[in-house]
């Protein structure tokens, strides 16, 4: 039978009270109950038949070519649900394949910053919005949560939101708060900042910008700069695997980046260790036992006659060259 309206408010009240979901985690949660929901899966029957039902349905999408990382999100709405009803049903998560991620270079951020240097707000805006991401790492909803009171500007110190509602304190590059060659925030928001919301950092024509809307204009810039597998977390991949490679401390790296376990933020090192493979492994290192010895440069000897028998000299008035034995032989008939 369907969830009634009723149930549906106990269960967001729960989520909040006891699970503690963040307001995008519960959405995302719900919408994939219905979406569930609409696919003739009871949520309200019983343990068994509602296991029955859940697995019968992975079994029908993985036939149609799902992800097991696209039934995890499935697995972690119904596990929340079971738990709201008192159910000792768990489900298990797939184990996803691990995908490698693609890091941007310094060259390709260079390009993605040349794609938006046009004089319009809109252009100074997605400059900025750039310039932020790779410099301080953020998520992007942690961006787009930005308030103009979260920026210290005389301490240099944002003030950001993370997932779960967690806050964090990050120094901001002095580049970046008020540097005057660069997009800087300073420059942004004195002379070019929309002012559609009295409180947000980054707006657009209509008020303070979404997640959607940022994604779009990160994919939108990365495809004029011929780079369209950029997203915006990517510019936090860059982030995140600069300062490794610059020799930051990984715990620094964890507080940076928001991690709460830092087995996330390991996940860098494993690319770094590639980087280190790729550097050991480089055929252009110089190697001693790869040298050839050098050829010895060739002296006459001190016995001048025994030179002369490996040489061709001139023989005068003959016109012509004559093995320089025969011109001895000559000499001594003589």
């Amino acid at each position: 039978m369907p969830v009634d309206d009723a149930t549906w408010q106990e269960f967001i009240n729960h989520a909040i009270a006891r699970q503690q979901l963040a307001e995008t985690t519960l959405q995302e949660t719900i919408r994939k109950l219905r979406y569930l929901e609409k696919h003739g899966i009871d949520l309200m029957a019983d343990e068994k038949e509602l296991e029955n039902q859940v697995y019968n349905f992975f079994s029908k999408k993985l036939r149609e070519g799902a992800s097991y990382s696209a039934l995890n999100h499935y697995v972690r709405s119904l596990n929340r649900w079971c738990k709201f009803r008192g159910l000792e049903l768990k489900f298990k998560k797939y184990r996803e394949a691990f995908k490698p991620r693609r890091i941007p270079l310094t060259s390709d951020l260079k390009k993605l910053m040349d794609a938006c240097k046009g004089r319009t707000p809109i252009d100074k805006r997605d400059r900025t919005i750039i310039f932020t991401l790779y410099k301080m790492g953020l998520r992007a909803k942690e961006l787009c949560n930005l308030n103009l009171d979260d920026i210290d500007w005389v301490n240099g110190i944002m003030t950001i939101r993370g997932k779960g509602g967690k806050i964090r304190y990050v120094p901001i590059p002095h580049d970046l708060l008020k540097g005057k060659n660069v997009p800087s925030l300073l420059n942004y928001v004195k002379y070019w900042r929309l002012n559609t919301d009295k409180k947000a950092l980054f707006t657009t024509q209509k008020g303070r910008i979404s997640p959607v809307y940022l994604r779009s204009i990160i994919k939108k810039r990365a495809r004029q700069a011929g780079l369209p597998w950029i997203h915006p977390h990517s510019l936090r991949h860059y982030y995140a695997t600069n300062l490794l490679r610059a020799g930051v401390n990984i715990r620094v790296v964890q507080e940076l980046l928001g991690h709460a376990d830092i087995k996330t933020t390991g996940i860098y090192l494993h690319i770094i260790e590639t980087d280190m493979k790729k550097a050991v492994e480089n055929p252009n290192l110089e190697d001693p036992l790869k040298l050839k010895p050098k050829r010895r440069k060739q002296h006459p000897p001190k016995n001048r006659h025994r030179w002369l028998k490996n040489k061709i000299r001139p023989v005068a008035g003959s016109g012509g060259f004559e093995p320089p034995t025969n011109r001895l032989r000559a000499c001594r008939s003589t």
